[in-house]
């Protein structure tokens, strides 16, 4: 195919060698689904999805998002898992020794001179979101895959410890076998608009978009907890077919606080709540509240958004990492998008862009409200 301009095909997805695909910064609904296909069509050949195949995402919860489409192209969901979770076991079980360096930032160098020798091989490894993988890890999955399918956003690259595109093609020797999906279609214009105010640039123009319209992003001042709970649990109760993010900084109110609050607040709204530290998964099948910082959000798409906490002195650090964050939380938005805040913050780098860009929102302030309703 060619290297930009249209959404890549079915047949295009079907390559015998390494190739990476890479997405533009708008290009979200892609990720996911084309690491889905390819591995549908891998299943159609002589080889087959066994277990010589091996389907890598960033966590755990973008697992669990693409379990449902994983079943619904009828593949086997042993093959896959997120990247922690394979290499830790894989280094165990290869080398009977933990994993040198400290928890979930290995030493590279160590691991990969243990593992110089390694004869595992994987016929063929599908790679989702490979710019937060460790380029040691690239390394060594580079070392011990016959073929691979890296597909890839440099602009929302989220972890501290990410890979620029750049290196992941000069570690699987590419050049030339890079191809771009550039089209925008997962949010509406309006979304779109609020999204690239937390772009921080990187490759290439702003993308087309598929000409999806909606209401503007709401930006509401809610005064308090207790009313921000009111207003989401009339939203989620109001809208029970709809899939609600609920997203939090990582170093705001615990997460726990919120979801019990939801839970005694909401009438008949399913609630799930995502904690790092435990084996609870969401179950993507149901709609309602899911609850989790921006951490875990990587991947995920939802038909409403909530953003909470813009006031949070989490965000007056005004660093690429953590902007890029923000763009990658309004992006996860299908359709609607609602920014919260209790109280103004001068010194939050969220609420100074929604301030200097108000045609973008609609601006709600709750104390001249009554009712939720009124308000969604």
């Amino acid at each position: 195919m060619s290297g930009s301009g249209s959404m890549v095909d079915y047949e295009s997805l079907y390559r015998d060698h390494i190739q990476q695909f890479k997405i533009s910064h708008d290009g979200i609904q892609a990720i996911g689904i084309c690491p889905l296909y390819r591995a549908s069509q891998l299943q159609g050949t002589s080889a087959g999805i066994d277990s010589s195949v091996l389907f890598l995402v960033y966590n755990k919860t973008l697992k669990q998002y693409l379990l449902r489409a994983i079943k619904e192209l009828e593949l086997s969901d042993s093959n896959a898992n997120n990247w922690h979770k394979w290499f830790y076991t894989f280094y165990y079980q290869t080398t009977g020794e933990k994993v040198p360096g400290k928890s979930f930032n290995p030493d590279w160098e160590i691991v990969n001179e243990k593992l110089k020798d390694n004869s595992s091989v994987i016929n063929h490894l599908i790679i989702d979101e490979a710019q937060d993988l460790p380029k040691g890890l690239m390394e060594l999955l580079k070392r011990i895959s016959n073929q691979a399918t890296i597909f890839a956003d440099e602009n929302q690259r989220i972890d501290s410890h990410s890979t620029p595109l750049a290196e992941i093609t000069n570690a699987f020797d590419v050049p030339g076998k890079v191809y771009y999906l550039s089209k925008n279609y997962r949010n509406t214009d309006e979304v779109a608009n609020v999204s690239q105010l937390f772009y921080t640039g990187g490759i290439g123009d702003i993308p087309a978009r598929a000409n999806k319209h909606g209401e503007k992003p709401k930006a509401i001042k809610t005064g308090g907890f207790d009313k921000t709970i009111s207003l989401i649990s009339e939203y989620a109760d109001n809208f029970l077919e709809k899939n609600i993010g609920i997203i939090l900084p990582p170093r705001g109110r615990k997460v726990t606080r919120y979801y019990n609050a939801l839970m005694e607040a909401v009438s008949e709204a399913k609630v799930q709540l995502y904690k790092y530290n435990t084996s609870e998964e969401f179950n993507f099948d149901e709609d309602g509240l899911k609850i989790m910082t921006n951490e875990s959000v990587k991947g995920l798409e939802f038909d409403t958004v909530f953003i909470l906490e813009l006031d949070n002195n989490y965000y007056q650090d005004r660093g690429e990492k953590k902007v890029n964050k923000m763009y990658v939380c309004c992006s996860r938005a299908k359709g609607d998008l609602i920014l919260m805040y209790e109280t103004d913050n001068n010194a939050s780098f969220a609420l100074k862009q929604i301030e200097d860009n108000k045609e973008l929102f609609s601006f709600i302030d709750v104390g001249q409200s009554e009712s939720g309703r009124e308000l969604f």
